[in-house]
């Protein structure tokens, strides 16, 4: 009877549930259609589909960052799917096309703007917004220049947690920050690319300093009462 009972509940394991399996095949159909080329008519679905690909997310993300250039219409929609996961070989790799200059100015600011997205992941910037100069600049009757600061992020957000992917740790968020402070103090920066860099760094930084204190999968109300406690 006990071997009944252990080849019955071997044979339960071994079955996926159909939604596993479902799960699988619009998996693989994603990556054939954002990959691949195949049904081209499907691109909006797999955008959708593909960052809760566990297997396959990171290798497509970074494929379809190195192939950014060519069609900024998908690009751009591209970078709004894929800023739903955090991962850090998505995040590594957003970061050296930032950092190459021999890419375009277009390549190097969607991939900062994905790189942003790796720190705030539920506050997303569109192409304009992280290119917006990061002060406001007037003049007053008597033609003395005021500078503003405009706001800058959140110095702690308790860990609202990426919607997937397995997520940054604080000494990967400091160098990548690091990595952004290189391309914002070079003199050949494009103005825009700098401007996204220097905010994209920030982000990072402040996301670095919440992560030594919550790191990633901590519980909101433990972040809160470390904050409070001043850990």
């Amino acid at each position: 009877m006990a071997l009944v009972v252990a080849a019955l509940s071997t044979t339960l394991q071994a079955q996926a549930s159909p939604d596993s399996i479902q799960r699988r095949n619009d998996c693989r159909l994603a990556e054939q259609v954002l990959l691949h080329g195949q049904s081209q008519t499907k691109h909006t679905w797999a955008l959708r589909v593909f960052p809760s690909c566990e297997d396959a997310a990171g290798h497509i993300s970074v494929t379809l960052l190195n192939r950014m250039g060519a069609d900024a219409q998908f690009d751009s929609a591209f970078i709004s799917a894929a800023s739903s996961r955090i991962d850090p070989l998505v995040a590594r790799r957003a970061a050296e096309l930032a950092s190459d200059a021999s890419r375009s100015e277009a390549v190097r600011v969607n991939s900062l703007r994905l790189l942003y997205a790796q720190a705030e992941p539920e506050s997303p910037l569109s192409y304009s917004e992280l290119t917006r100069p990061l002060t406001l600049i007037t003049e007053d009757s008597s033609a003395t220049r005021v500078t503003r600061r405009l706001p800058a992020p959140s110095e702690f957000v308790i860990d609202r947690g990426p919607t997937y992917g397995p997520g940054l740790d604080a000494v990967l968020a400091d160098q990548l920050a690091g990595m952004m402070n290189t391309v914002r103090e070079s003199e050949n920066t494009p103005p825009a690319v700098r401007t996204a860099a220097t905010r994209v760094a920030e982000v990072l930084r402040t996301r670095a300093r919440q992560l030594r204190v919550c790191p990633s999968g901590t519980p909101a109300q433990t972040c809160v009462e470390r904050l409070q406690a001043g850990t």
